[in-house]
């Protein structure tokens, strides 16, 4: 094993260490369900149209379901493996970036550091993080977009197509924002940066075409509900510290830009990530607005800052690396140790209900993950539930997804929201399933009979507070799990 290969394997329990493991949660969710359906062809069987959604537009969910159905793995120890190798991954790519642009071990090695201790830094108000504490395709896609720069950097253009058809693959969203860059920076490159001034307003130029193209398209009250309940969507719905994570990158690059020789990569690497984040910007604030149309809103144009952030974390370690690493040994450890303090800090209260890791096998802490592996363990496998929404919206839900974790069909889960936001096809059975849910916690075992009888569902997640008089076989201090069988012998 090479001396690189060994110190990036001990950095590696660092990123679990400070940004913890949530295999069920947020996102992960959506994709586990996923290659569980490809897996099982028999779960979900009325789910489809929302476990399935991803699948089109991504090789993710195939090639996991290819390699833990067709070998036979546990699931959970496999996410976990495949978490750790993209994290070893990132970390490989951040080392190869920084060695292209500073071209000196140490500093490189303390960009690598500083790339660990913010792993999970959020990309401002766009609900994304740097790199997930859970498995998604952009686990999979940052990297391979650091790498594809850095093949570009060394001009290894038949490595970098390698690396864009890739990305390409996992999430093609990402991949949009990586081919972006890439024109710019070799504009930039090539000495040509009135021309990559251009093509940046030409892009804000052609976000208001496609304003303009579909500004009268037709939505359904369905799809309206669902993408206005993504707020990270519309920049009008920002705080104003969200703001602000868009702008102190851009003036951090700015300066960059000024200060580094401009024939060097830093300083061209600062100027594409100023140009592309600018036009975004200027993009999302001119053209995305709730009320419509939607179509900029569902593409996402802010998430090219995950790119930017990537890169920008890249720069700013080997930067301060490069100025303190021999004069003051003693700063960039020190500086690391503060990052990371702040960061798990964020993950403790961010994920305030779960264990820090969420180890396979290990009992989960959430009142609402216990419920779910009891459902896993202890319903038929052809159930199909329904979910009160104040056990949605409760704390104690902590963002771990029904389908992934149960393993059964549900008619709203907690993702299905956000799944209709981005796939408008969906929507109207999303708002359906959502209505028939309204109200199960003030009904009686009568009216939730007639209410969900036409849905086939046979069973329920209610409040414990509004289950006290059913017999239910399974309750926690938040939720009970109740048949609805028993709850018609009780009418």
């Amino acid at each position: 094993m090479s001396r690189e290969a060994l110190i990036l394997l001990l950095l590696l329990p660092l990123i679990p260490a400070i940004h913890g493991y949530h295999p069920w949660a947020d996102d992960a969710a959506i994709y586990i369900a996923g290659l569980l359906r490809m897996i099982h062809p028999s779960l979900y069987p009325g789910d489809g149209a929302f476990v399935l959604a991803h699948t089109r537009v991504s090789i993710f969910s195939h090639i996991l379901a290819t390699i833990i159905g067709g070998l036979h793995l546990p699931l959970a120890s496999s996410l976990l493996a495949a978490w750790l190798f993209s994290a070893a991954l990132f970390l490989y790519a951040c080392r190869r970036l920084a060695l292209r642009v500073f071209d000196n071990d140490a500093v490189a090695w303390i960009a690598v550091l500083f790339a660990a201790a913010c792993f999970t830094l959020p990309v401002a108000g766009t609900a994304l993080f740097i790199m997930d504490p859970y498995l998604t395709a952009r686990s999979f896609s940052t990297p391979f977009s650091l790498l594809a720069v850095t093949a570009v950097l060394e001009r290894r253009w038949t490595l970098a197509a390698v690396w864009v058809a890739l990305t390409t693959a996992m999430h093609p969203q990402m991949a949009a924002y990586l081919l972006g860059f890439i024109a710019v920076f070799l504009l930039i490159d090539h000495g040509r940066w009135r021309s990559a001034v251009v093509l940046s307003i030409l892009g804000i130029l052609g976000c208001g075409g496609l304003w303009l193209a579909f500004r009268h398209t037709p939505v359904t009250a369905a799809y309206r509900e669902a993408v206005l309940s993504r707020s990270y969507f519309f920049p009008a719905f920002w705080r104003w510290y969200e703001w602000l994570g868009l702008a102190a990158p851009l003036v951090l690059f700015a300066v960059a830009w000024r200060k580094c020789q401009w024939h060097r990569p830093a300083g061209k690497l600062a100027a594409a990530c100023f140009l592309l984040g600018g036009a975004t910007c200027v993009a999302a604030f001119l053209f995305v607005h709730p009320q419509g149309p939607y179509l900029l809103a569902r593409i996402q144009l802010l998430r090219s800052f995950q790119l930017i952030y990537a890169l920008g974390l890249v720069l700013l370690g080997g930067a301060i690396g490069r100025a303190f690493a021999w004069r003051h040994r003693w700063l960039p450890p020190l500086l690391f140790l503060i990052a990371a303090a702040g960061m798990l800090v964020a993950s403790r209260q961010a994920w305030s209900g779960s264990t820090h890791i969420e180890w396979p096998g290990s009992q989960p802490s959430s009142p609402w993950s216990r419920a779910l592996v009891w459902i896993s363990r202890n319903t038929p496998p052809h159930a199909v539930f329904a979910i009160s929404p104040t056990l949605l919206t409760s704390p104690a839900e902590d963002l771990s997804g029904f389908r992934a974790r149960a393993e059964r069909s549900v008619l709203v889960d907690n993702k299905d929201e956000g799944v209709a936001s981005i796939f408008p096809d969906v929507a109207p059975a999303w708002k359906q399933r959502s209505m028939a849910e309204q109200g199960l916690d003030q009904m009686s075992p009568a009216e939730r009979a007639a209410r969900l009888a036409p849905w086939g569902v046979t069973w329920l997640l209610l409040p414990t507070a509004a289950a006290r008089s059913l017999p239910c076989p399974y309750h926690n201090p938040v939720i009970a799990v109740c048949p609805m069988g028993n709850l018609k012998g009780t009418l």
